[in-house]
């Protein structure tokens, strides 16, 4: 988001808009995670309309649809987002899901002293 925000300052987003669109694929990692500026909401809107028909769009979230406007900044724009995102979508939810992180054979082990007497 950050590189679409700096185009604002050089005039140069729907330049910006236009190239991302012509991708075949375009990810939007961690939906609430993002800075949220007042512009953002508008140019991710921005984004997914220009990428809507023609680019096929991943998005990821650790927070439910219901809290990516408070998120975002901007409920209304969000809702806007969301219904554009979810237009002929498939929507897969991998939640309550056991973390690969967490869980995986790289995760930290706990120590000796925390694990359960058997």
């Amino acid at each position: 988001m950050s590189f679409l925000y700096a185009s604002l300052a050089d005039d140069t987003t729907d330049e910006v808009i236009s190239k991302i669109a012509r991708l075949d694929l375009l990810i939007i990692d961690h939906v609430g995670y993002i800075r949220s500026k007042n512009e953002y909401p508008s140019l991710l809107l921005d984004l997914i309309c220009a990428c809507q028909d023609s680019t096929s769009i991943i998005t990821t979230s650790s927070i439910s649809l219901e809290e990516w406007g408070a998120a975002l900044g901007n409920p209304t724009i969000t809702n806007d987002i969301v219904d554009r995102i979810f237009h002929r979508a498939s929507l897969i939810n991998i939640r309550p899901g056991r973390s690969y992180r967490s869980e995986g054979p790289h995760a930290p082990r706990a120590p000796e002293s925390d694990k359960p007497i058997s």
